[in-house]
């Protein structure tokens, strides 16, 4: 499959250094969606993408979340 491109890093600094459209986004978190960990910007970088305007018209995004224990808020 010469045009599948696979980018290991964070999302949200990949658009900013390289503003590209994407037919289809997968986006594999380890955390819960809406989280207030520091290190686990979760929420941050989906509302990137779509701020950036990075998918083409139709795209797909996909998400694997997990979900939030009993300690967190």
């Amino acid at each position: 499959f010469p045009f599948i491109k696979i980018v290991q890093g964070g999302i949200d600094s990949f658009l900013l250094v390289s503003p590209q459209k994407f037919d289809i986004i997968y986006l594999d978190f380890c955390g819960p969606l809406p989280n207030r960990d520091k290190k686990q910007r979760t929420l941050f970088a989906v509302t990137r993408l779509l701020a950036s305007h990075a998918l083409n018209s139709p795209a797909v995004l996909v998400t694997n979340t997990s979900l939030p224990t009993k300690t967190q808020d």
